[in-house]
């Protein structure tokens, strides 16, 4: 059995205290999600390719009401598009979505990996892994959300993402 004098007891009790305090302050620092009333979006990331790129994250509605994501912008990006993947005479295409996208109440659409994404074209400066990107999402009736895309990877690629 241990026995501890009051002393050490506080000593124990500071150092649990400082121990929990660490881990939730580096948890807060890989926290990577935004939120309003209306919309909750989780974690942005993105590839670079050259200077194009592709980016990806969770929005969950979480309004009363349908909202429509209508277009994206950035400062350090010359045209954001939003795109997605289908599937044509047994090919996969990647098409821009012109009218935005229409997420009803109380639900969740990824942007993901061969699916809707944001497609990023004239992407200025050098990147590196884990810097940041903002980027503005932009809603029907005049909803704007700041976020910040998390680069993921980067790579030079031959494939021709213009069309």
């Amino acid at each position: 059995m241990f026995t501890f004098t009051i002393n050490e007891m506080e000593k124990v009790m500071y150092i649990i205290r400082n121990i929990f305090i660490l881990l939730f302050f580096c948890s807060s620092l890989y926290a990577h999600d935004y939120e309003n009333d209306s919309v909750f979006i989780d974690h942005p990331w993105m590839k670079i390719f050259e200077n194009r790129g592709a980016g990806y994250f969770s929005l969950k509605n979480k309004s009363n009401q349908d909202i429509k994501i209508i277009a994206a912008k950035s400062n350090s990006i010359k045209s954001i598009e939003i795109h997605n993947i289908i599937l044509e005479n047994d090919v996969m295409k990647m098409r821009a979505v012109k009218d935005g996208i229409t997420i009803p109440s109380g639900n969740t659409l990824e942007f993901k990996p061969k699916s809707y994404h944001l497609m990023f074209f004239g992407i200025e400066g050098m990147y590196h892994k884990d810097d940041m990107i903002d980027v503005q999402l932009i809603f029907e009736n005049n909803m704007v959300i700041d976020v910040k895309f998390k680069v993921d990877d980067i790579k030079s690629s031959k494939h021709d993402h213009n069309h």
